[in-house]
């Protein structure tokens, strides 16, 4: 089973992650790092994505993985600071919806969500139990974000029939949980290792229920096999109060030196719902095996043995933090600044002093410099220091204030200074602005590029899991390691041709069709096929609304078999789909009776699988490019990709796959003439427009002989466009500089 845990590096999220991989299954993990950590999963096999659940791109996992069960752990609130919440409970609930959307859109079989005990609220018996079917009455935001959450997935569940559990934990502790106020035991945990005072926030009396990680993790793995009700509490079902879990830590675990604080000793007003766990134990055949003491034994040892790395780590804090506070960079520029006016200074003094006179004023090169290097805070400073200089050489030369403000020389000087720094910084700052959002553009693409080609890596490896799969069957007398070469195009109709002899050589088959569908799915239109079928009843055009089954196949996107041997449809179907998008039918209309085996069913779809993947990936790649691949703002080639399509066009009518007739437009003005919009309003949606170097145009018809091309030929004419068919030799002889080579 393929597992998608979101959160899959935090505290539960790991152990839970172990847990599954540990029982055989295939683990994906999509965590944003705000507080999940890489080393929690160091010694496991798993896929991870750097991504936030709410992250769009999430949808590229599920379109290039059958993520067969979600389990959602990521959240943001518990841990957060309370001066956003707004923000981190829009990212929280934002993040859920992303997930079930994803899992009903893509028939994920099961979604599970880690809720809280929070969501019943509080009450004023230190005795309250509640099950269930308990009134939810949040006493908190958190408790209020987790029941809002909830009723997402109820939902999804009623609206969509996504099969979601519900898992209400108590208070989960255990190794790799973060200390702090909210996580009591590992924040006494961290106290006690690191010999501090222990602090304690509420009554010491009040009975708190918890639960071990690894048995809440075992819990969701018990979820996951298991669908009788939509919803658990998951607790230890053995309460215990602050005064006795100290006693515990005291006697089983360890010695207690440090000095207990009691902030409030008081009764408590209000006391937090004990959860009974009945249910899930009877339906789930869930049972907690760690007791508190062996659970509060675990964790200890845990804290313990991390204590020098985290005394590393507090360490390497420390000095980034004072490395922070003399940060030499921030004070370098002012320093700078004072350095260079000091030369100015005692270079203006020294011209002064030998009666040197420069065509160059040296105040105004400091401004500029300053302007270009460090932008308008530090071309005030330097125009500042400038003027003051001036006014100080004036006063110097045996003049009054009063004179020197009222100088029109003074003046000019000041001015230009002002003006010149003043304009020039601007400029400077606002071609850093830019150069700065471009950055960031280029880094966000980089993320994205990242990101799918980590993809595209996935797509090779599960690529060439099925191939070692397939050869390991007894049908695979042929080296079909060849299928993965084969395939590896990134031209589309490069990969029909390819899709031919690997179906052929599979499926034992000389009979393979390969129909593209019309982009508003009213026509099939066939577009390869195999050398040695037999075309003569094979229709090259079918309108799909006349053959309910190819309708079926286009709508639900599964395999056919024409196990009624209607001789009017191939024997197998199976559609080619990009974005839930079928772009092709694949279509095999002969083969032996025997061969109506399931086995060879599952073959055939896992290499439509295969021929799936390389389209996808084919067709990713061409958007990618297409500002590069055509002229501007219109769907014609550039010369170096029509001549490379073209001739892998040949090469498949050499081969007997697909037929095509090559036309040239005798319009040398057709850029000016509206020739390519009469053309596309005449043309078929796969046949190809392009340009030779010289600026020619050219029509590819796509699986046309010569005879069938007349009709195009006529009906262009009609249009005022004059046409010549040509062969492909024709055209590469037209090159200036371009080797072919069939």
């Amino acid at each position: 089973m393929k597992l998608l845990i979101t959160g899959g590096y935090g505290f539960l999220g790991s152990h839970t992650a172990e847990l599954f991989y540990k029982e055989g299954h295939d683990i994906y993990i999509i965590d944003n790092l705000s507080s999940g950590k890489k080393e929690n999963l160091a010694n496991i096999k798993h896929t991870f994505y750097n991504l936030d659940a709410s992250d769009k791109r999430c949808e590229e996992i599920f379109t290039n993985t059958s993520i067969d069960m979600v389990v959602h752990l990521a959240s943001q609130y518990r841990d957060s600071d309370e001066n956003n919440l707004y923000e981190i409970m829009e990212s929280d609930v934002l993040g859920l919806i992303n997930m079930l959307s994803l899992s009903q859109k893509y028939n994920v079989k099961k979604f599970i969500f880690a809720s809280s005990s929070a969501i019943y609220g509080e009450s004023s018996s230190d005795t309250f139990s509640v099950n269930e079917e308990s009134i939810c009455v949040p006493a908190s935001l958190y408790g209020m974000n987790m029941l809002t959450k909830e009723n997402y997935c109820n939902l999804y569940r009623d609206l969509y029939g996504l099969e979601t559990i519900i898992l209400r934990f108590s208070n989960i502790y255990g190794p790799r949980q973060t200390a702090n106020r909210k996580n009591i035991i590992a924040s006494i945990m961290n106290q006690i290792i690191n010999k501090e005072n222990v602090i304690i926030h509420e009554n010491t009396s009040m009975l708190h229920d918890y639960i071990y990680v690894e048995d809440a993790a075992f819990a969701i793995y018990k979820a996951a096999q298991y669908t009788y009700s939509s919803l658990y509490n998951i607790s230890s079902n053995n309460p215990i109060n602050m005064n006795d879990l100290f006693g515990i830590l005291n006697t089983s675990v360890t010695d207690i030196d440090s000095c207990l604080m009691q902030i409030n000793d008081e009764p408590a007003a209000m006391y937090e719902p004990i959860i009974s766990n009945n249910r899930a134990m009877k339906e789930l055949h869930w049972t907690p095996i760690y007791k508190i003491q062996k659970g509060l034994s675990l964790t200890y040892k845990w804290y313990l043995n991390g204590k020098t790395a985290q005394s590393k780590e507090i360490i390497k804090q420390q000095n980034n933090t004072f490395d922070n506070k003399i940060n030499y960079k921030k004070a370098l520029p002012y320093l700078e600044n004072i350095l260079v006016f000091i030369i100015i200074f005692f270079l203006n003094r020294m011209l002064i002093d030998n009666q040197i006179e420069l065509p160059l004023d040296l105040k105004l090169v400091y401004i500029l410099l300053f302007a270009i290097v460090y932008g308008l805070k530090h071309t005030y400073i330097s125009i500042l220091l400038s003027c003051i200089l001036v006014l100080w050489q004036k006063y110097s030369a045996g003049n009054d204030f009063l004179s020197i403000l009222y100088n029109v020389d003074t003046l000019l000087h000041i001015t230009i200074y002002i003006f010149t720094g003043t304009v020039l910084s601007y400029v400077i700052e606002d071609k850093k602005t830019e150069i700065h959002n471009k950055t960031d553009e280029i880094n966000e693409l980089k993320k994205k590029f990242d990101f799918l080609y980590q993809l595209n890596n996935e797509n090779k490896s599960i690529i060439k899991e099925l191939q070692e799969q397939i050869l390991q069957s007894e049908d695979s007398l042929v080296k079909i390691y060849q299928i993965v070469d084969s395939l590896k195009s990134l031209e589309p109709k490069e990969i029909f041709s390819a899709s031919v002899n690997v179906i052929e050589k599979i499926m034992k088959s000389n009979d393979v069709l390969i129909y593209t569908v019309s982009k508003n799915g009213y026509y099939m239109r066939l577009i390869a096929y195999s050398a040695k079928g037999k075309l003569e009843n094979v229709k090259k055009s079918i309108r799909i609304d006349d053959f309910p089954a190819m309708q079926n196949v286009i709508k639900s996107r599964k395999i056919y078999i024409n196990r009624e041997f209607n001789n009017e449809l191939p024997l197998m179907m199976s559609p080619v789909f990009i974005n839930d998008t079928v772009v092709s039918v694949i279509a095999i209309n002969d083969m032996n009776f025997e061969s109506l085996s399931l086995y060879k069913q599952n073959l055939f779809q896992v290499l439509t699988n295969l021929i799936t993947s390389s389209f996808d990936r084919a067709y990713r790649y061409e958007s990618a490019i297409a500002a590069e691949k055509y002229l501007d703002e219109m769907y014609v080639l550039k010369e170096k990709y029509f001549a490379q399509i073209l001739q892998n066009i040949i090469i498949s009518k050499d081969r007997n796959i697909m037929d095509y007739t090559l036309l040239r437009i005798w319009d040398d003005e057709w850029k000016n003439n509206n020739v390519v919009s009469k053309l596309n309003n005449n043309l078929r949606e796969f046949d190809i427009l392009g340009v030779n170097d010289k600026n020619q145009l050219f029509v590819i018809l796509y699986n046309t002989n010569n005879e069938e091309a007349q009709f195009v030929i006529q009906r262009l004419k009609k249009n005022e466009i004059e046409v010549q068919l040509i062969n492909g030799e024709e055209f590469y002889d037209n090159l200036s500089d371009y080797t072919f080579t069939a």
